[in-house]
């Protein structure tokens, strides 16, 4: 091994402890928010679709669910591929 302290594509990485715990949180916390999400967008598509109407309510509200819902999640979801990169990074090299 070269004295070099940087992390090339020659040398193998040893892993790190804080970043596998550090992705696994942002994981976690991704999916929590994304669960949340995709319940409270349901809970609003069924209680709007109570009115009577059916299908029409439910396409007045969609404009409401997808940013107030939608926004969150997507964000999330991105979240969950930043925790899932950093995770993998913080792995030993096999």
């Amino acid at each position: 091994m070269s004295d070099d302290p940087r992390q090339g594509p020659d040398q193998p990485n040893d892993g790190s402890v804080g970043l596998v715990i550090l992705g696994s949180i942002l994981m976690v916390i991704s999916v929590l928010v994304m669960a949340f999400c995709g319940v409270c967008s349901g809970c609003v598509l069924i209680a709007s679709m109570q009115g009577g109407s059916g299908i029409g309510n439910l396409v007045e509200s969609l404009p409401v669910v997808i940013p107030v819902g939608g926004v969150p999640f997507a964000i999330a979801l991105g979240l969950y591929f930043v925790g899932r990169a950093v995770y993998r990074n913080g792995k030993p090299a096999q």
